[in-house]
């Protein structure tokens, strides 16, 4: 399946940037964030640049393997109290040029648009606009690696 359809759909769309530029660690973080959105659109009964719960494309990130209360668990400390009820679009990403401004960060999360960051952004690569009142974002950083380090990885 990977070599007759997956490789071939992926190839086209870097080609005719339904991806938007990045390294292959950008571009498989879009893959992986556009299919966590895709089931949680489906099981909200929502469309495409619909809004989602953060909560649920969070948990959809997270290994099936961990427990009810291991989800509940990293829920809670990777989500700031006031951001736990967020919601996030179901969104395309962007490229943005030049370092992020405040005005970019309102577009984009007018537009319900997430953005792949220029190179040499400091530490990010992804940025999803989180709904809300006042200006709240996820970060992605993305890494390449070619092996997990160790039975624990990604637990600790």
């Amino acid at each position: 399946m990977l070599d007759g359809k997956l490789n071939p759909a992926l190839h086209e769309a870097v080609i005719s940037e339904a991806f938007n530029k990045g390294q292959d660690g950008e571009i498989i973080a879009q893959v992986i964030l556009f299919l966590a959105y895709d089931k949680m659109c489906k099981m909200c009964s929502e469309g495409v640049e619909e809004v989602v719960p953060l909560r649920q494309v969070i948990a959809e990130l997270l290994l099936e393997e961990l427990t009810e209360t291991e989800v509940e668990e990293v829920l809670k400390n990777c989500i700031p109290e006031d951001l736990q009820q967020s919601q996030i679009s179901c969104c395309p990403f962007v490229n943005l040029t030049g370092k992020l401004k405040l005005d970019d960060f309102l577009h984009l999360a007018e537009r319900h648009t997430g953005a792949v960051l220029s190179v040499g952004q400091s530490g990010l690569d992804l940025l999803i606009p989180i709904l809300r009142g006042s200006p709240a974002t996820v970060v992605v950083q993305a890494k390449t690696c070619v092996a997990k380090p160790d039975a624990n990885y990604p637990r600790d």
